[in-house]
């Protein structure tokens, strides 16, 4: 889980700034930065049951020509307030996007409701308030199966592989309490951050807003403020003219990302910080930051509380159910780290005792190793990746194929 400080910030400087950055992928979209990089990718649109719908990414391998043949396929899940280009940013060789297609992999990236990506439905506007009456419960419930049923029709796979980050995880795992069908479909679920239990909030600032987040929602609800929209081309200029290099404030930049996420000075490339920034925040409604606030307040892993009349209605009791995590039966692995900021590890050791199928539980190798880490670190390749794709490769079955898509 992401605080609000960060968005608050980009949302700010998005009336701060008019011009253009210089930078052409400041801002960019996910096909523009993996065309940047020599990739190829294809965008196709997915309808959730309750109507939102969904843009789908499918990653393809370099090279000129037709698109060689792709393996068994992966579905990466984005965190709270992204979308499918943060599994692109580090650039081929060290983005994971780029390393699963390299290594054989039919590579699709997730857009849950309310991202950029992501910003339609079959009878309502974004603009209306009810577009944004969801949490990351719905992106369980609707979102993500229609993605797994769409890829694996796509490429005649019976099974695939999922890999997520932060809410990715949370999302995933709510779908496989709530809908244990879809545990056979998933071959192997690697969780990197993986948000179900936080334990503890280390900033400050998250602790203060989690103790005053029921008087901001109320004043949110009351202002009419539903999402927290995405960076515009303004907001972009901005990081560019106060984040990038040889400037005077890049240093209180760098040092403000780093109090969020977790203190690691030799992770974070300074250079890379606009380009970064200007993709870390794709759009979110402010009901699903809610959702992760009541599940820190309560220290359960449950669907959102909608007030005991809605409750009722949603999920056939007065108060919200909890997500049966004991009774999922796909494999699963657990990747976390010392320095996260938003996901203490005693969260995570409380997930794996509750889930019967972990299959392995790994703490990065680096004590400095923060929440951004697991997408942005310079050495995010030695130190993660290539543990998690050993691991997958082992669940890299043959016999999960059904027929030629």
């Amino acid at each position: 889980m992401r605080t609000l400080l960060l968005p608050l910030l980009l949302a700010a400087a998005a009336a701060a700034a008019d011009a253009a950055g210089p930078d052409p992928l400041l801002c960019a979209t996910a096909e523009e930065v993996a065309r940047a990089a020599g990739y190829a990718m294809e965008a196709q649109s997915v309808r959730a049951a309750d109507g939102y719908v969904l843009q789908l990414h499918r990653l393809r391998a370099r090279g000129r020509g037709r698109p060689r043949a792709a393996g068994q396929p992966v579905l990466l899940l984005h965190g709270l307030f992204c979308a499918s280009d943060l599994w692109l940013l580090r650039g081929p060789g060290a983005a994971l996007g780029y390393l699963l297609v390299d290594d054989g992999y039919d590579v699709w990236l997730m857009n849950f409701r309310g991202n950029r990506y992501s910003s339609k439905h079959e009878r309502l506007n974004s603009t209306n308030p009810a577009f944004w009456k969801f949490s990351w419960h719905e992106m369980a419930m609707w979102d993500l199966p229609a993605a797994v049923d769409h890829v694996l029709a796509t490429t005649g796979w019976r099974q695939l592989q999922v890999v997520g980050h932060s809410m990715g995880n949370s999302v995933l795992l709510a779908m496989l309490a709530t809908r244990p069908q879809y545990a056979r479909k998933v071959a192997l679920g690697s969780l990197l951050a993986p948000v179900a239990y936080i334990h503890r909030l280390r900033l400050p600032f998250s602790r203060t807003l989690l103790s005053d987040w029921g008087r901001i929602h109320s004043f949110l609800q009351r202002s009419g403020v539903y999402s927290i929209p995405a960076t515009t081309n303004s907001s972009c200029s901005l990081f560019q003219q106060v984040c990038g290099d040889q400037k005077p404030t890049q240093d209180f930049c760098f040092r403000f990302v780093q109090s969020i996420y977790g203190w690691d000075p030799q992770g974070l490339n300074k250079t890379a910080l606009p380009f970064y920034l200007s993709h870390l925040l794709a759009g979110v409604s402010v009901d699903t930051v809610a959702h992760f606030m009541q599940i820190v307040k309560s220290g359960r892993f449950e669907a959102m509380d909608r007030g005991p009349e809605e409750n009722l209605r949603r999920y056939g009791s007065t108060t919200p159910p909890t997500y049966r995590l004991n009774g999922i039966d796909a494999p699963l692995a657990l990747y976390y780290a010392d320095n996260d900021y938003e996901l203490h590890p005693k969260g995570v050791m409380q997930l794996a005792q509750e889930l019967r199928n972990v299959v392995s539980i790994s703490r990065v190798p680096d004590t400095a190793f923060n929440h951004v880490d697991f997408l942005l670190h310079e050495q995010v390749h030695s130190l993660l990746y290539s543990t998690v794709m050993t691991l997958m490769r082992q669940f890299r079955h043959n016999k999960t194929r059904n027929v030629s898509p």
